[in-house]
């Protein structure tokens, strides 16, 4: 049996980035709890977060949304998410800190490994050193990463290099990161120019 701990604020606040894509796969409507790690994904934005849940095995909670209004009524009152997870059974119990019990399984365990599973190979491992392409970003997308970051203030590199993932970091706690894409497809948009109709 494995045990995992995470803020209620932390989960309901992470589950802002899966509003908004459509997500085919199932662990891409899921937390990640991996060791010292809640990890996010809707295969756009990859969301970090370093919190205090030592466990060794990992376990997909699902984004289910009554769970998630639940933590958004316990977030004020510090509430956690405690779930006893036994993989040989492929079943984990949850409960708040305030005793709410998730009806059924609140484990997500999969057939075949996932990509999410992989999520440290999308990380860079440099910063660029010069700017390259240029930032293009949907609102509603950058929207969801900066409420799903501690203080909803999010600040970004200072050079951005198109064709790798950009890092956005919390602009007050230094425990949260987000990595995403600024393009579409395989292309980069022009840089912005002031318009000369302003001139």
């Amino acid at each position: 049996m494995t045990e995992h701990t995470i803020p209620c604020e932390t989960f309901a606040r992470l589950c802002n980035v899966l509003k908004y894509l459509p997500r085919a796969d199932p662990w891409c409507n899921s937390v990640r709890l991996e060791q010292n790690l809640a990890i996010v994904t809707n295969r756009e934005y990859l969301v970090i977060e370093r919190i205090d849940n030592p466990a060794d095995e990992p376990l997909h909670i699902p984004a289910d949304p009554a769970l998630i209004a639940q933590c958004l009524t316990e977030a004020t009152y510090h509430s956690k998410l405690h779930v006893a997870a036994n993989s040989m059974l492929r079943y984990a119990a949850l409960k708040t800190s305030m005793g709410y019990q998730f009806p059924g399984n609140a484990g997500l365990y999969l057939d075949e490994p996932c990509d999410l599973e992989r999520w440290r190979s999308v990380i860079p491992t440099t910063m660029a050193k010069k700017a390259k392409g240029s930032m293009c970003l949907e609102a509603g997308a950058l929207a969801n990463i900066a409420l799903s970051s501690p203080s909803g203030r999010i600040t970004l590199p200072e050079f951005v290099d198109w064709s790798v993932p950009v890092v956005a970091r919390d602009a007050v706690d230094p425990n949260w990161c987000a990595f995403f894409y600024v393009r579409e497809a395989d292309q980069p948009h022009e840089p912005a120019t002031i318009p000369g109709w302003l001139k």
